[in-house]
Parts: C-alpha cells; structure tokens; sequence
C-alpha cells in the first residue's frame, strides 16, 4: 500500500441496492460474510475520499484512497481491522475510527498535493524564476 497507481477494486456498493448501501463495512457481520479477495471492498467516505477493506485469509486491514489528477489514486494502509482483535484506535481500528483516520489522511494528501507547483514545463518561465527544479 502507499503506492500511487490505477489498479482495479471490487465496488462493494454496485452490486448492492440504493437502501443497502450506508455504512456496508461498518458491520462487523456483514464483513464476515464477504469472500477473500485480491482486491479491497471500497466504500465512499468523502468527495475523493475512499475506505477500503482488505480481506484476506489471516489478514483484515483498512486502507485510504484519495483521488489525485487524472484518475490516478493514492492509498495509505491505516490500520488493522476489529474482526479478530478489539479496536484499540491506534493499530487496530473500526469502522468509525479507521473512516475518520481515512479523512484526516485525505486531508494531508490534498494539502500536499496543493503545494505542488501546477506546471513544472520547460516553459513554465514563471516556476523557473523561483527556482523550482
């Protein structure tokens, strides 16, 4: 995780209709009943802002993904999920907690990438007077 990239993710909520569609990863049940998969469920979290849910045999993990320009996403692994272990909000997380830390993260990505200087050409004559390399 952390990596920058297209891949492609299971949409948990399409296979779904519109009134089951709040909060699907926030069941610790409903969680339980999904298959292993190469891929993590997504479920919308903010704007840009994804949770996501990776599960696999031994391991149930939390990731944020926010969307940078031109469909590229990025992702951050946030913590483990509460299905074997009692959350502790720090390394293992609920829903509730690992939602609020995915948007917090986003957050920070979104200041970050608008620090970025929009366009670091060859003939971005402004850039190049401040020195940007």
């Amino acid at each position: 995780m952390g990596n920058s990239g297209q891949y492609p993710s299971l949409n948990l909520e399409s296979a779904l209709a519109p009134s089951q569609r709040v909060n699907l990863l926030a069941d610790r049940d409903v969680r339980a009943k999904l298959p292993d998969s190469l891929n993590p469920y997504w479920q919308v979290v903010k704007n840009d802002c994804h949770l996501g849910y990776f599960r696999s045999e031994t391991l149930r993990i939390w990731i944020a993904r926010c969307v940078l320009v031109k469909n590229q996403f990025a992702d951050q692994r946030i913590g483990e999920a509460d299905d074997f272990t009692k959350a502790d909000g720090v390394l293992v997380m609920n829903f509730e907690q690992a939602s609020a830390a995915a948007r917090n993260w986003y957050c920070e990505r979104m200041l970050k990438e608008a620090t970025k200087p929009f366009d670091d050409g060859p003939f971005n004559w402004v850039g190049a007077a401040c020195g940007r390399k």
